[in-house]
């Protein structure tokens, strides 16, 4: 009966790390990408839920939704009711996945979008909400019609939204800090 040569059983050892390695980081890229998925999917019912509300003319109100950087605030979106953000008038309190943020070129910012009665169409037009996990980013688009759709995007050198609306140059809004000079 013959035995494994320690060469053999090194070997052997070495080829069974690297695809235990391999399989740990698509894992972890999975699960990353996965989380962003299902934040983006749980906020997207939460918009149209609020823009239904509105469209119905729920408690006779128009309803909005509220999106905070603020680390102050343990919430990271609050549904409220009427035409303005007011903390009494706040419906329901929401939080991100773990490790998933909220990113918008201001760091202490608020982002409101108030949905009008009967047509459920937003105040503003062409909102982007992006969520990230630092490696994954998930677009929700509110377009001016109302519709709302998502994308799911990583590895970017740089995010650029072009939502200044005044100015030469545009933030990065990915962790990336590339930002641009509009020339």
């Amino acid at each position: 009966m013959k035995g494994f040569s320690l060469i053999e059983l090194v070997i052997t050892l070495a080829i069974i790390v690297v695809i235990a390695s391999v399989g740990f980081l698509s894992l972890a890229n999975y699960s990353s990408r996965r989380n962003i998925t299902l934040s983006t999917d749980e906020v997207i019912a939460v918009i149209r839920d609020t823009q239904n509300r509105s469209i119905t003319q729920e408690d006779g109100k128009k309803w909005g939704i509220r999106f905070t950087n603020s680390t102050s605030n343990p919430h990271n979106y609050e549904v409220f009711k009427g035409t303005s953000y007011a903390s009494g008038t706040v419906s329901n309190f929401y939080s991100f996945r773990r490790k998933v943020t909220f990113t918008d070129p201001n760091d202490d910012v608020n982002v409101d979008i108030l949905f009008s009665q009967i047509t459920g169409v937003p105040d503003t037009s062409g909102i982007v909400i992006t969520l990230t996990d630092g490696t994954y980013y998930g677009d929700i688009l509110i377009r001016s019609n109302g519709t709302i759709s998502d994308l799911i995007s990583s590895d970017l050198v740089g995010y650029w939204k072009f939502d200044e609306n005044t100015g030469t140059s545009t933030v990065d809004s990915s962790n990336n800090s590339n930002a641009g000079t509009l020339a």
